[in-house]
């Protein structure tokens, strides 16, 4: 049963590409057949078959844009907003199903308001980002505490807790690990094994897990 569950998975995106690639084809080989059936001075009918062909495509990749934004941006913790992803590396292992093995880093670079937002907190800025969501801490992070969660202290006990490392660039290893060891800073545990790390001065979010 396992094994055909794995099939399964592994087949699935493969499934799902086919039944889209045959609802493409089917559908412009509908307008095509609306086409031939018009008559070159029937302007507005083939003026909608056009436009009907251009949102058919375009509808889908806004969609995809705006989910791909969502998805990058998503850990970022209510009020604070990015202006970009100033790093990322992200690997995992598997067959893309549950239970596979993840581990990621990434840098957000926060955009003006939200960076003197975080800055005017000052050691509030935990409680003041637990009025939106979650349990928030004050750095620096008390490793004794949470022995529980951390291999070894820093981002690279962390990530290889679980013994799938990945090789994050040591100067961001170095200025995350700062943000936890000194006080001005706030993080919280999420889900999947997650850890956000905001950095006032920094003007920064750290965002990593090991799962």
């Amino acid at each position: 049963m396992e094994i055909a569950y794995l099939a399964i998975l592994g087949l699935s995106p493969l499934i799902v590409l086919g039944l889209a690639a045959l609802v493409v084809w089917l559908f412009f080989r509908f307008l095509l057949l609306r086409w031939r059936r018009t008559r070159p001075n029937q302007i507005l009918s083939r003026l909608f078959l056009i436009l009907s062909a251009v949102a058919f495509i375009a509808v889908p990749l806004v969609g995809l844009k705006q989910w791909e934004h969502s998805l990058l941006f998503g850990h970022l913790p209510k009020p604070l907003e990015a202006t970009e992803i100033e790093y990322r590396l992200e690997e995992s292992w598997g067959i893309g199903g549950p239970g596979d093995a993840e581990t990621g880093f990434v840098v957000y670079r926060l955009d003006d308001y939200s960076k003197k937002w975080a800055s005017e907190q000052g050691a509030n800025l935990g409680s003041r980002l637990a009025d939106y969501a979650g349990a928030w801490h004050s750095t620096p992070i008390d490793y004794a505490r949470d022995f529980d969660r951390w291999q070894a202290s820093g981002v690279e006990g962390y990530l290889g807790k679980y013994g799938y490392s990945i090789e994050v660039d040591e100067a961001w290893l170095e200025k995350a690990n700062e943000t936890m060891s000194l006080p001005g800073a706030a993080y919280s545990y999420g889900k999947g094994g997650s850890v956000t790390l905001v950095d006032p001065e920094g003007g920064r979010v750290y965002f990593f897990y090991a799962g």
